[in-house]
């Protein structure tokens, strides 16, 4: 029959004890709930593209716009 030995405190590495105790902490520390509730921007914008070079057919239901400011 084997028989585990039990590691001595000393041993056990800090960083590993720390490691348990900040996880173990975790699970108790609750997040402080929102005061404001988030409200979200649904609104749709018109972008004109003008002669914007564009990939697919011009009258897409959906155009993605991508900018780019090299400054």
């Amino acid at each position: 029959m084997n028989r585990v030995k039990s590691i001595p405190m000393m041993r056990v590495s800090p960083i590993f004890l720390l490691t348990v105790f900040l996880l173990a902490l975790g699970s108790y520390v609750k997040a402080e709930p929102l005061r404001q509730p988030v409200t979200e921007d649904t609104k749709i914008y018109n972008i004109e593209i003008g002669q914007s070079p564009s990939l697919g057919p011009s009258n897409a239901p959906v155009v993605i716009v991508e900018f780019s400011d090299y400054q």
